[in-house]
């Protein structure tokens, strides 16, 4: 079973996973969005506050990957936003939540010239992406 798998769905309602290479960390993070102008400190210093929601925060990265894999991860969450199953560490079990991908950063670790007949490619480590609930 696959850590990450972005799931799917065709026009009959039935979903599908798409499995995404396992990375090499990953890091949860829960996030407390406030109303804005609804949190401080007052005139006695009591600090207050307005949760209006607690968003997960999902930080991976990946170890090195060719041409082809880092192209099908980044092509399979390439849309503005889509539903992901993952293991959330406040639950305890694997969920499935609407994201959106905050940033996609990925250095490349080092160019392969390719035989005579064959192709050059190039290997990328360090592929960070981070995961916001919607």
């Amino acid at each position: 079973m696959s850590i990450l798998n972005v799931i799917t769905y065709d026009e009959n309602g039935a979903a599908g996973k798409t499995p995404l290479p396992d990375p090499q960390t990953l890091q949860w993070d829960s996030v407390d969005v406030e109303a804005e102008g609804c949190s401080g400190t007052n005139q006695l210093g009591e600090y207050f506050r307005d949760v209006i929601a607690s968003k997960v925060t999902l930080s991976a990265t990946w170890a090195v990957l060719s041409d082809e894999e880092i192209s099908g991860l980044l092509k399979s969450i390439e849309e503005k936003s889509f539903v992901l199953e993952y293991p959330d560490a406040r639950l305890g079990k694997r969920v499935m939540t609407e994201v959106y991908v905050n940033s996609r950063t990925a250095p490349m670790y080092c160019y392969d010239k390719g035989e005579e007949g064959q192709e050059d490619s190039w290997k990328w480590q360090g592929l960070s992406i981070s995961f916001m609930e919607v």
